[in-house]
């Protein structure tokens, strides 16, 4: 419950960062570090909890995860020269799209891609762990986790030259 109340919490501060126009490079890094950090700690936790093969699992795709993330905030940061994570275009996304078009709710895709959204799969894991289904978590957390790091391992191979770094 209060990984769902930092979540929340999380997304208010943002937001207003954003309207009043106080956001920053810096900002941006620990917002998105934050949330993944404490993401992997969660899963790994969950693990912990769960006990036998359920903890290997979760330090398994936990460090898939980790390896994704690192893939991508560099990538970022070479693009961009911040944190900005809503910049990231894995190698098929355009370089340039509508807010909607990359993250909008269409087609069977859209809804995965829905079920990964951090607000989402935050509410999952609450919820699962009021039911007492913390081997559910594992396994959610595990195919997130998963997913990323096979995609990014993925980009790496398939997407074109990185631009220099930026200053």
């Amino acid at each position: 419950m209060l990984m769902q109340l930092q979540s929340i919490l999380d997304s208010c501060d943002g937001e207003l960062a954003r309207l009043r126009f106080q956001g920053s490079k810096l900002g941006q890094w620990l917002d998105n570090l934050s949330d993944d950090l404490l993401d992997v700690a969660f899963v790994i936790g969950a693990g912990v909890a769960a006990g036998g093969a359920w903890c290997t699992l979760a330090l398994v795709a936990s460090g898939l995860r980790v390896f994704g993330q690192a893939v991508m905030y560099h990538e970022v940061y070479r693009r961009t020269g911040s944190g900005d994570a809503y910049s990231f275009r894995i190698w098929f996304q355009r370089d340039k799209g509508e807010v909607q078009e990359v993250f909008g709710v269409k087609g069977v895709g859209g809804h995965l891609r829905a079920l990964f959204r951090r607000d989402t799969y935050v509410f999952a894991w609450m919820l699962l762990c009021l039911c007492g289904q913390v081997e559910a978590v594992v396994v959610y957390g595990s195919i997130l986790g998963g997913m990323i790091g096979v995609l990014m391992a993925l980009h790496l191979l398939l997407r074109g030259p990185l631009p220099s770094s930026r200053t």
